[in-house]
């Protein structure tokens, strides 16, 4: 994690005598909507369904603190007892499932708001989930995660750019500067969207091949 403060120098050079405050704000904001539209910070966690559990809480670890999960992909279980042998969960509709299922293995599962999942019937002995979460930074945190910054930072600073420039009635607004700032860190957006789904294989299709007359 590093923080904030730490991040902003690029940042207050181009919007001179900025409070640091609204400096911070900004550049939170910036990361929390990269990640909440790109999906592309994730965790993995692995908590344990015992048995007769329905629901999972999901947790971050304790470094991760400074984040919340905002969704999940890419979920396998496992036996406790038998940690080789694991298989996919896809997600489901939760309204599909029938009320009153007897104990057994999870299968499937459904993501509910507040970082939970829960699963079609108790479960019939203990259970590994591993999830792949996805994560934003929360609305407080001062700090922002390396693996972010290290492939997206200049683009973070571009959308911090964008709300500061757009500030009325400040010495450093600029319109034209705002909008420009502001396309290209949607831009770094829509490729980290790519970037995010090329990772699970998803989002392509197979090219058509041109029939030869």
């Amino acid at each position: 994690m590093a923080a904030i403060v730490d991040l902003l120098q690029n940042v207050a050079q181009k919007v001179r005598r900025c409070p640091t405050p609204t400096l911070v704000h900004a550049y939170r904001s910036a990361a929390i909507e990269f990640c909440t539209q790109s999906r592309w910070l994730r965790r993995t966690i692995e908590p344990l369904l015992e048995v007769g559990d329905q629901a999972l809480a999901l947790t971050l670890e304790s470094a991760d603190a400074g984040l919340r999960i905002i969704g999940t992909r890419g979920l396998r279980a496992y036996k406790l007892s038998r940690p080789q042998n694991d298989w996919p969960l896809p997600p489901q509709d939760s309204t599909l499932w029938r009320l009153n299922q007897p104990a057994a293995q999870p299968r499937c599962y459904a993501y509910q708001p507040e970082s939970s999942l829960i699963f079609p019937a108790p479960s019939d002995a203990e259970y590994v989930v591993r999830v792949v979460a996805q994560v934003t930074p929360t609305d407080t945190t001062a700090d922002i995660p390396d693996d972010l910054l290290a492939k997206w930072q200049r683009k973070l600073d571009e959308g911090a750019l964008s709300y500061l420039f757009a500030i009325e009635g400040q010495s450093w607004t600029d319109k034209q500067a705002a909008v420009r700032s502001a396309t290209s860190f949607q831009a770094a957006i829509n490729n980290a969207k790519a970037d995010e789904a090329r990772s699970y294989n998803t989002g392509t299709t197979m090219a058509r091949i041109p029939r030869v007359f």
